[in-house]
C-alpha cells in the first residue's frame, strides 16, 4: 500500500462536524467533479474516498447516491468509482 492510500485511508476515518463535511466535499467537488444537467459526478481510484463522500452526502442531505465501477483504461490496474 503506497504512503497516499494509507494517508487518504486515515483521513477517511476521521470524524467531522457538519460544516467540516461540507467544506470536504466542496473540494472534491471542485477537484474531481463534473456538474451534468441534473446531476453531479465525482471520479476516484480511492475506495475510501467513495466511501466518506456516500457516507457525508447521506448523513448531511438525507440522498441517496449511485456509485459506479468503471474498468480503468490507462495504465493503471485500479478501478474507477464514480
Amino acid at each position: 500500500m503506497s504512503y497516499t492510500i494509507k494517508i487518504k485511508e486515515e483521513i477517511s476515518e476521521i470524524k467531522s462536524s457538519k460544516s467540516e463535511l461540507i467544506a470536504e466535499l466542496s473540494g472534491y467537488f471542485r477537484n474531481n467533479g463534473n456538474l451534468l444537467k441534473d446531476c453531479i459526478t465525482v471520479t476516484t481510484e480511492n475506495k475510501f474516498i467513495v466511501e466518506r463522500i456516500v457516507d457525508s452526502i447521506k448523513n448531511i442531505y438525507n440522498i441517496e447516491t449511485i456509485v459506479e465501477i468503471i474498468e480503468n483504461v490507462n495504465f493503471s490496474k485500479k478501478d474507477l468509482y464514480q
